[in-house]
């Protein structure tokens, strides 16, 4: 992909996958959250309480025409869908590549957040990161995803790695893409 190319992808991104890590980790949810925004009815709400073991206990979300944001709780577990246009430049098909790349940097000298691995895996690009509070460690999954003009950002944490690995939030990610359409 050329440079410049490759600097706008990430100089769009970035801001999202930043929210996203700041969002999920630190900042309540909006104030004019409401259960009834459209990007929540596209979160696979069966599959995800069967993942959780658990009901979700709060479901908020907000939108605009730039953002669409969801947040489910299940106990002090999280998953979170922002869906927005992206943009309209086509962007190559290594998308993924590039953000992941974009997150590593990103992440590279952080203490309390770390980044454990990335993959991708074409349409889809995820990454893993490790939050320790003290003695509260959670490890999240982000999966990023852009189909037909939008982008789809897709995290679910755990206190269990193995409960938030990337084919997990990966099919996750699909699913929500198939509602989309």
């Amino acid at each position: 992909m050329p440079y410049n190319g490759y600097r706008r992808i990430l100089a769009a991104s970035l801001p999202i996958l930043v929210g996203s890590l700041i969002a999920v980790h630190a900042v309540p949810a909006p104030v004019m959250a409401t259960a009834e925004a459209k990007v929540c009815k596209l979160l696979p709400m069966a599959d995800l309480e069967a993942h959780y073991n658990s009901k979700a206990q709060r479901v908020s979300g907000s939108e605009d025409r730039a953002l669409s944001v969801c947040t489910a709780n299940f106990g002090s577990y999280t998953a979170r869908l922002e869906s927005g246009p992206h943009d309209p430049v086509r962007l190559a098909p290594d998308v993924a590549t590039a953000l992941l790349m974009g997150v590593k940097a990103m992440l590279g000298s952080s203490k309390q957040l770390q980044l454990l691995d990335t993959q991708d895996f074409g349409r889809v690009g995820c990454y893993r990161t490790k939050v320790a509070f003290g003695n509260d460690v959670t490890y999240s999954t982000v999966c990023v995803m852009m189909p037909d003009g939008w982008y789809l950002n897709f995290t679910m944490t755990h206190a269990d790695p193995q409960r938030v690995t990337f084919d997990t939030v990966k099919s996750m990610v699909e699913k929500i893409a198939a509602r989309r359409k």
